[in-house]
């Protein structure tokens, strides 16, 4: 039995129909390919993308406002806002605070009373969204000057932010 794409080959006395059908199969192919290599590159940008998404954006540090006429509490407190752009949710691991590059006694929470006394202190924070940190000496000196340094789960490396009340 004759093929018949030969037979109509022989029988219109051209080779038309074979380069035809043989140009539309090389051209899908390439179409596919292409098509294929976008969406690889695609995917690949979208990871890089993921992955810058993955990091914690701390605010400026500042005293927060406590209203408290006859003590100044809110002197011995810190306050940031914590920004989490991702969708997956980041977990606080520890704060540090270092003085004259020597770390000090602190609390830490994203609750306080209106004492500025942290609720829950150290506990477990997560992070989705926005989420207030704030930071309380236990000697009960004042900020003046200070690192604080935020490990998250999102890096290896903290969030390093100076305070300076000058």
């Amino acid at each position: 039995m004759a093929n018949p794409l030969h037979v109509i080959c022989e029988n219109n006395g051209n080779n038309y129909v074979l380069i035809i059908s043989s140009t539309i199969s090389a051209l899908s192919a390439a179409v596919a390919t292409f098509f294929a290599w976008l969406n690889l590159r695609m995917q690949r940008q979208e990871k890089i993308d993921h992955e810058r998404r993955k990091d914690i954006k701390a605010s400026k540090l500042l005293h927060p406002d406590i209203k408290s006429p006859e003590h100044d509490h809110w002197k011995s407190v810190l306050t940031c806002s914590l920004f989490n752009p991702s969708s997956e949710s980041a977990s606080l691991k520890k704060v540090v605070v270092l003085i004259d590059g020597k770390p000090i006694d602190i609390n830490w929470s994203n609750k306080i009373s209106d004492l500025g006394m942290p609720l829950n202190p150290d506990k477990y924070i997560e992070i989705n969204g926005v989420e207030d940190l704030y930071i309380r000496r236990c000697d009960g000196k004042w900020f003046m000057e200070c690192l604080v340094e935020i490990h998250h789960s999102f890096s290896k490396k903290p969030i390093v932010k100076k305070f300076s009340c000058y």
